[in-house]
């Protein structure tokens, strides 16, 4: 019964992202409390495996703005990806908009991260040592 309550509270976080990386820190957040209210956070390690074999299973890059990119940005971007991150030919790019960022891109790839964020930028001058 266990399995089945955790694979539940995966899929509900899974349709509750509907795609859009950028909700995926606010379902867990939800997901947490929501367990911690219940007592069940127990729970937590099989909810963590499911959703980290859903998110693997996701090969496509995605290249995350705080606006819509123009043409040229997009390009750019898909140029700056196939120069840097291993293993990537030609699979299709998950365009999104991340509303909690205030401009620049993220661009993320299998274990490849590029943070091109303003958040990102004055985080480094904040703390330079990071």
């Amino acid at each position: 019964m266990n399995g089945n309550k955790a694979e539940l509270y995966a899929q509900a976080c899974i349709a509750s992202i509907k795609g859009n990386h950028s909700r995926v820190s606010s379902c867990v957040q939800h997901l947490f409390e929501v367990l911690k209210k219940k007592k069940e956070l127990y729970l937590l390690p099989k909810i963590v495996r499911i959703l980290s074999l859903y998110f693997s299973a996701k090969r496509s890059p995605l290249i995350a703005s705080a606006h819509p990119l123009s043409p040229t940005a997009k390009e750019d971007a898909i140029k700056f990806l196939k120069k840097h991150a291993k293993g990537y030919a030609s699979e299709e790019i998950d365009f999104s908009i991340d509303k909690t960022l205030i401009g620049g891109v993220k661009i993320t790839y299998h274990d490849f991260l590029f943070d091109g964020t303003i958040k990102r930028s004055l985080e480094k001058l904040h703390h330079p040592q990071k």
